[in-house]
């Protein structure tokens, strides 16, 4: 069997160290997935990032803290995430790239809004719109829209959230990308429920359920049927809600869905 390269030599100054360090990226990125090892791809990433600085290759040392700067948020790590994502983008302004800038600010608006610091976040997510239209990556604008419309939702104006939704909805239409339609429309069923409008929350689930179902995935039908439990809940139906949720949970555990399954069982308790 052959002993995998120290990390050490694969960082090391030479030929085709940035290739190197693109490939060792990649593997890091992947690890940082396995949720066990976590820790060790954060160690790798910010080992390769300052490596990468040191030899000026400032677009690897960005990408590596981009990476951490992703993971750290998707686990709740806001705090960690902030830091790394802040380096990110100033590597970024320095060698001019405007797509992986948009793609920095995004998470930085995101770790700031569920902070609690919402116009900071606000601030973030408008210059990641400027950049990404700039770009035409209506992927990027898609999902920064739905993040300022859960702000613009947090903060009780009513049509700016549906203002934004409706522009994320039609940026992920322009690509294709139905699950990100589901979640937009997902949102738009919760914004309508907090404000008393219960026939236009079930015609968005509805839409959300349709779109889920095309598409086949049990991540997205797990969403739309926490978010229906929801409902029902708000107009009193409590044992078929917790019955769909006793379900979910079910369902959720069976396909990996933890966030899915942790949303159910907060709804159902």
């Amino acid at each position: 069997m052959m002993r995998p390269i120290p990390r050490r030599r694969l960082l090391a100054p030479g030929p085709n160290l940035s290739v190197r360090m693109m490939l060792m990226l990649d593997w890091a990125t992947s690890l940082g997935r396995v949720s066990k090892r976590s820790d060790e791809s954060a160690a790798v990433l910010l080992q390769m990032a300052a490596a990468a600085r040191a030899e000026g290759l400032l677009l690897i040392s960005g990408r590596s803290l981009l990476s951490l700067a992703s993971a750290h948020t998707a686990r709740g790590k806001l705090t960690e995430a902030i830091p790394c994502g802040t380096q990110a983008l100033e590597a970024f302004r320095e060698v001019g790239d405007r797509p992986y800038q948009g793609a920095v600010l995004h998470i930085l608006g995101v770790s700031h809004a569920l902070l609690g610091q919402r116009r900071k976040a606000l601030v973030q997510l408008e210059e990641a719109l400027e950049l990404d239209a700039d770009q035409e990556m209506s992927y990027h604008v898609g999902n920064s829209l739905m993040a300022v419309g859960l702000i613009e939702s947090s903060l009780a104006h009513d049509a700016a959230t549906l203002d934004y939704f409706r522009r994320a909805l039609a940026a992920f239409q322009d690509v294709d990308f139905d699950l990100g339609r589901v979640t937009v429309e997902v949102n738009v069923a919760r914004h309508h429920c907090q404000w008393g409008r219960l026939s236009e929350a079930g015609e968005a689930l509805d839409r959300a359920d349709t779109l889920a179902q095309a598409i086949g995935s049990k991540f997205a039908q797990g969403r739309v049927g926490v978010s229906r439990a929801e409902l029902r809940v708000a107009v009193g139906e409590l044992a078929p809600a917790a019955a769909d949720l006793s379900a979910l949970m079910a369902d959720a555990k069976a396909v990996g869905d933890l966030q899915a399954h942790q949303f159910a069982s907060i709804e159902l308790a």
